[in-house]
């Protein structure tokens, strides 16, 4: 991907979901491409760079995502699986949900 046309893309997406501004890197084929757009708020207007400095609580369920699909990608997890064939310990109050919750479940806040 050029870096032109993943700054459209950003540019046009971010407008789609009405957000101030985002930060996107992909990396394929050997090769970095970092697009970024607008601003970090309304109520702090900074430019967004490649160094602008974002909540965990923002990316933290793009990065556990992104961690997961991979190992779907491996064969190494099944989204329809039980979450309890990778972490049996999963206790809840209601056992018919930890018995059944699945790893789709937990990507998707199902």
């Amino acid at each position: 991907m050029q870096p032109g046309e993943l700054a459209e893309f950003v540019a046009a997406t971010a407008a789609t979901f009405g957000q101030p501004g985002v930060a996107v890197g992909v990396w394929a084929e050997g090769a970095e491409t970092v697009s970024c757009h607008g601003i970090t708020s309304a109520d702090n207007p900074l430019p967004i760079d490649r160094d602008t400095m974002f909540g965990v609580g923002s990316v933290s369920k793009t990065v556990t995502a992104t961690a997961v699909m991979g190992l779907v990608a491996r064969g190494q997890v099944d989204l329809d699986a039980p979450v309890r064939r990778y972490v049996p310990e999963l206790e809840l109050e209601d056992e018919d949900a930890a018995a059944g919750v699945t790893v789709l479940n937990l990507l998707n806040h199902t």
